[in-house]
């Protein structure tokens, strides 16, 4: 059988390849003037004074090489091997609003001498802990406050980076931080688009920004309090254009906070159908609730798989169903980058539109990549 069946998911199911051995093998050509026989066998046809091979004819001297030429015989490896390989996690940064007003009640109102829990900030903080360390296995988080440099600054830096099993750190870093200062949206939102660009893996990736959608610290203007939030949105808006698409979070209940979450939400280009237009939460438990529904929106239609013999001679299952090449990104499978059969590093595939949204609402048994060898179309 020619043709090499890979699972990419859903239970970590095997990977077929198609790999080819070049030379020395047993076969070898003898040149003239020698004792080496000519023959055909092992991986390939190498020059060399071996005896292996059959239908040798005899040559009068001694050959020259070590078999480097070697092409596929029949019996070349070209059958199946065990590759496991798994769905790519999505990137995934919260951006969340550390300032004073989250010390307030979701009413806008203070509460003295303590909230007793029931601020802005230790519900949402409460929740983000809790579905953080239920969910770390199949989300990269990362995460980064605002503001965090005085009043009005942000460091170019995260609290957390962005990787595997960060529950834990997460959790222990917003153990230690409290509520202060302004609400620099605008330059919390483009420091962490810098972040995310600067990685250099090739999961997907996306923004988480939690506020209570106030946003000030406009750039240049000395009134720290002035009202930014056309510059936040801007800011969300050039991060959906990069790719890199914004769920906004936003908890609290005072009116002009609203329109202003409603207006970030829709620029970054993962706004709920359903009003008010964003996620709003104004409470812990509403927060988990959130947090799970979009956790499963982030699921990734992203696989790795090992270089394929030949990367145009490949075909994308999913069960029975052929899922069509697309390089329009619509609906269909694509490369993400680039992928040849040389490369060291695995390649990644990417599904689009209505497939994607059957995968990740688990319609399929399996997905799985079929590799054609050489000449060979890939078949079931």
């Amino acid at each position: 059988m020619r043709s090499l069946l890979s699972s990419l998911v859903l239970v970590g199911a095997a990977l077929g390849a198609c790999t080819f051995s070049p030379g020395p093998g047993n076969g070898t050509v003898g040149l003239s003037g020698g004792a080496g026989n000519r023959g055909i066998g092992g991986a390939g046809i190498g020059i060399g004074s071996g005896n292996g091979g059959r239908g040798g004819t005899n040559g009068g001297g001694a050959g020259n090489g070590g078999g480097n030429n070697g092409v596929p015989s029949e019996d070349a490896n070209c059958g199946h091997q065990t590759n496991p390989i798994q769905m790519v996690p999505p990137d995934l940064l919260i951006i969340l609003d550390r300032s004073q007003s989250m010390s307030q009640l979701p009413n806008g109102m203070g509460c003295a001498p303590n909230c007793n829990g029931m601020d802005k900030w230790t519900q949402m903080t409460a929740a983000i802990t809790q579905v953080v360390s239920q969910t770390d296995t199949t989300i990269r988080w990362g995460l980064k406050y605002f503001s965090n440099s005085g009043t009005c600054g942000v460091s170019n830096n995260v609290a957390v980076a962005v990787g595997n099993m960060s529950g834990q750190a997460i959790s222990t870093s917003i153990g230690g931080t409290n509520p202060g200062g302004s609400t620099p949206t605008r330059v919390a939102v483009n420091s962490g688009l810098q972040y995310l660009m600067g990685l250099t893996d090739t999961n997907p990736k996306y923004i988480l920004l939690a506020t209570d959608g106030l946003p000030n610290c406009m750039p240049n203007n000395t009134n720290t309090m002035a009202d930014d939030s056309p510059g936040a949105v801007a800011a969300v808006a050039a991060a959906a254009t990069a790719g890199v698409p914004t769920f906004v979070v936003g908890i609290g209940t005072i009116a002009n906070g609203q329109t202003t979450l409603m207006q970030l939400a829709t620029a970054g280009g993962r706004a709920p159908t359903a009003a008010p237009g964003y996620y709003q939460v104004n409470s812990t438990a509403d927060l988990v609730t959130v947090l799970q529904t979009i956790q499963g929106m982030v699921a990734s239609c992203t696989f790795t798989i090992p270089p394929p013999p030949v990367p145009t001679n490949i075909a994308v299952h999913a069960d029975a169903n052929t899922i069509p090449k697309d390089t329009s990104h619509t609906n269909g499978w694509d490369y993400n980058g680039t992928c040849t059969a040389t490369q060291t590093t695995p390649c990644s595939i990417q599904v689009y539109g209505s497939w994607c949204d059957r995968i990740k609402a688990k319609e399929f048994k399996s997905v799985e990549a079929l590799y054609g060898c050489p000449g060979e179309p890939p078949v079931p």
